[in-house]
This record gives structure tokens, sequence and C-alpha cells, in this order.
């Protein structure tokens, strides 16, 4: 993949919609990192059941994250890692809260392979092909959106092999 060139000084991630934050493409990975928050899109607003994928590597911060079902800027769900050696899925509905969290002791420059598995209001989060957390939204679930990544205070992550399978 290469950059879309505007001029010397705005290049952007082809395929990518994004809301703040600093990306590039880092040899095999898509780096993200931003001061308070930064998030990227792709896909179609109204997928439904399907599963995102993919291998991030955190470098700095504590909030790594890749999302599904994002309906914009203010709806998705997120799952990844947070501060305190925890794995957490949380929603987006003008605001994060934590849906369902678990300690999971990651290390900065390890990679781990996380996929997100939505299927009518319930998601499920694997890490290296175990599933560590599912949770069933009963309180308005997000039903369709895209995929996306996301990290938030000042973190930076590298993601690669980002991929969208099963869509309905």
């Amino acid at each position: 993949m290469k950059l879309d060139s505007w001029h010397v000084t705005h290049q952007e991630v082809p395929q990518f919609a994004k809301l703040k934050g600093h990306s590039y493409l880092d040899g095999q990975y898509l780096s993200l990192s931003c001061a308070d928050f930064a998030e990227m899109y792709t896909g179609h607003h109204l997928w439904n059941n399907y599963r995102v994928t993919a291998v991030l590597k955190p470098v700095t911060g504590t909030e790594h994250f890749v999302n599904i079902r994002v309906q914009g800027a203010m709806r998705s769900y997120a799952a990844g890692f947070s501060k305190n050696n925890k794995l957490v899925l949380r929603k987006n509905y003008y605001g994060y809260t934590t849906l369902c969290e678990t300690d999971f002791e990651w290390k900065v420059d390890e990679e781990y392979k996380i996929s997100l598995t939505a299927d009518g209001s319930t998601i499920s989060v694997s890490v290296n092909d175990k599933e560590y957390l599912k949770f069933t939204d009963s309180d308005l679930p997000l039903l369709t959106g895209c995929a996306g990544i996301s990290v938030e205070k000042g973190s930076h992550c590298l993601y690669r092999d980002i991929a969208i399978t099963g869509r309905e």
C-alpha cells in the first residue's frame, strides 16, 4: 500500500478515514499515534455480522485497540489492551464505557493477534486465537458499522494484517 500524497507535508493512508492522530506506513505496519486519541476506519456502515482481525504491536502508552461496528466518531465497540495489564471490551455511545475486562499481561514491542467477532448483539474478543471476552449488549446494541483501529492517552501502536471476514 502506498500513501496518498497531497503535497510534501500532507500524506494520508488510502482506504481509511481518520479521526485525529498521526498515521503513516512503516514497512509492513500501519502506525497510529496520538496526543489524546486517534481513530481510523475502513469498510461500510451497513456491515453487520463479521470479524475483524489485526496483529498489533504496542510501541508506547497504555491504550491500544481494534474497533468493530464503527458508526462514526461517537458510536463503536473497541477491544484491546489497557492500563494495568487489562484486556478490555469497550462501547463508545457518545463516550466510552468498559463492558467487560480481564487480566492480560501484555508487553510493549510484542505482537498480538486480536480478533473481534460481531454476531447479533454479541461481541467476542480473542487474542492469539484464544477467546477471552464475550459480551451480549442489551442496552442499545450497535448492530452495523465498519471496522477500525484506535489509540488513546498518548499511545502509539503498529498494526498489520488487518482483515475483515464473514461480512453479511
